[in-house]
């Protein structure tokens, strides 16, 4: 079961696409807030990916088509940034992707924290049991030892 990778994938995104966000609705333009957003990205392969949307955009494709061409964000953030190119408000639509992944984010970190939670009980449980063990067969043994 793949849960770390999807964690880290999405708090990347999410805060890529938040400084990209930030950058546009500053007034800078797309491919420098692009260069910028991924300066602050820790991940070698999202910033090779950034690097090709970058060099797409410069060829005179649009954002929407160098995402979809590098495959960097899934269907549902891709169709939020296509509308908001075509209707003028790309910075609002950043902001909803952003929003989506840091939801998705924390769904994943809320899952794990519920899947853990009965393996952290069962730990604590055993390690209460080794505990008691620990000060009764002492006594266990005294007592029966006091008793031959």
């Amino acid at each position: 079961m793949k849960i770390i990778g999807p964690i880290i994938e999405y708090a990347s995104l999410s805060r890529f696409l938040l400084v990209l966000t930030k950058l546009t609705r500053a007034g800078i333009p797309l491919i420098d807030a692009l260069t910028i957003s991924g300066d602050i990205v820790d991940n070698v392969v999202l910033k090779n990916k950034l690097e090709n949307i970058i060099n797409a955009i410069n060829q005179g494709q649009n954002l929407t088509y160098a995402l979809t061409k590098e495959n960097l964000l899934n269907n549902i953030a891709l169709q939020m940034i296509a509308a908001g190119e075509e209707a003028g408000n790309l910075d609002e639509m950043l902001k909803n992707a952003s929003d989506y992944y840091k939801n998705q984010f924390d769904v994943l970190v809320d899952g794990l924290g519920d899947a853990i939670e009965p393996i952290m009980m069962g730990f604590i449980s055993g390690m209460v049991l080794l505990l008691a063990l620990g000060i009764f067969m002492p006594m266990w043994d005294m007592a029966k030892a006091a008793k031959s």
